[in-house]
């Protein structure tokens, strides 16, 4: 059985050993006039109660802050700002207040925010994961504890805790299906420099789409850059430049499928005649690209609503038991627009030069 969440005090300390909460004090202090062998006792006490002392004041906040903790790769990226404006209007109606983190997509990071909200005593964590490989399992004091966590749309592949996702799998199935259903078969994938199941779940799907339409899987046609419009230019050269073309390009972001789409055109190539392109991560610059981008859509809005909506019911029910893991999967559907439609643009043509 877990333990429900109640801050740990030097009394709660002094009580488990038989000394008085002016030696705990001390001892955690390192005062000289404190015995080695209490220091180390009162030491290994805390850690085995879980006491975690206030960064600002040296001393454990008596109670939890009436807050949600967030912790995001970055606000201005992959339509995070709908996803959390999603969380913030949602929480706000709850009661609750929220604090927000930028793990900057580092695990570094992430990890010292991961202790930083703990120590802050929030009622619950909501968690869209850094893109940088982490430890397995980061959670243990929050499990102790019994403080509920959901991750949304970078997940949690842990036991522990609740994630809100699309189903990467077949979002990418579709995409690639939907390329070769035009005609392309030297498809590429463009993806970031990360280890999240999200990606790996995307490789996944697309290499399904292809063995389904026995096309052969190449590795040199996975393409890894920074998801952002000079990746897709960094992208966009190297294939321009390179002997083995491809004829369809699928992108982990939308940013990052324009910034390729547009150096593309700058070598001489027609979108979507000779390289057909489509994108997850459809955060409305796909709209704006010429042509307009094929692209997985779905509500980063209704994502972050359900990420809050689920980790409230969580800390509303007071579990003092192992916390059963759930999930919910948001739903998507793919979006045709002419970036990925060499069909139709090869019969348009042909009828112009009738």
């Amino acid at each position: 059985m877990n333990k429900p969440w109640k801050a740990v005090t030097i009394y709660d300390i002094a009580l488990k050993i038989g000394k008085s909460p002016s030696t705990v004090s001390r001892a955690l202090n390192d005062h000289p006039m404190i015995k080695d062998q209490t220091k180390n006792l009162v030491r290994k006490t805390a850690k085995e109660l879980g006491f975690e002392p206030d960064n600002r004041t040296g001393q454990h906040i008596a109670h939890g802050v009436n807050a949600i903790g967030v912790i995001v790769p970055f606000l201005n990226k992959d339509g995070m700002a709908d996803m959390v404006t999603g969380i913030l209007d949602t929480v706000a109606k709850a009661g609750y207040d929220v604090i927000i983190s930028q793990s900057m997509d580092s695990a570094k990071r992430e990890a010292e925010l991961l202790r930083n909200m703990f120590t802050r005593k929030i009622k619950g964590l909501l968690i869209c994961l850094a893109a940088e490989k982490k430890e397995p399992f980061q959670f243990a004091k929050y499990q102790q504890f019994n403080i509920p966590v959901c991750s949304f749309f970078r997940t949690l592949d842990d036991s522990y805790g609740g994630k809100i996702y699309i189903n990467n799998q077949t979002a990418s199935y579709k995409l690639t299906a939907h390329l070769i259903a035009e005609g392309c078969i030297k498809i590429g994938y463009v993806i970031g420099q990360s280890n999240t199941q999200a990606f790996s779940d995307r490789i996944i799907g697309y290499m399904a789409a292809l063995k389904d339409h026995k096309i052969a899987f190449s590795k040199d046609l996975i393409f890894h850059t920074t998801m952002n419009v000079s990746g897709g230019e960094i992208i966009a050269r190297k294939i321009a430049e390179s002997r083995n073309s491809v004829d369809g390009l699928i992108f982990s972001d939308d940013s990052c499928a324009i910034g390729c789409m547009n150096t593309l055109k700058q070598y001489g190539k027609l979108i979507p005649e000779d390289i057909s392109i489509a994108c997850f991560n459809s955060t409305g610059a796909e709209l704006l690209a010429h042509p307009p981008l094929t692209a997985i859509d779905y509500s980063h809005h209704q994502i972050g609503k359900l990420a809050a909506l689920q980790l409230i019911n969580e800390i509303k029910s007071e579990q003092t038991q192992q916390r059963q893991p759930f999930s919910l999967e948001v739903g998507h559907q793919l979006v045709i627009r002419s970036s990925s439609q060499k069909k139709t643009s090869i019969e348009l043509q042909s009828t112009m030069d009738k």
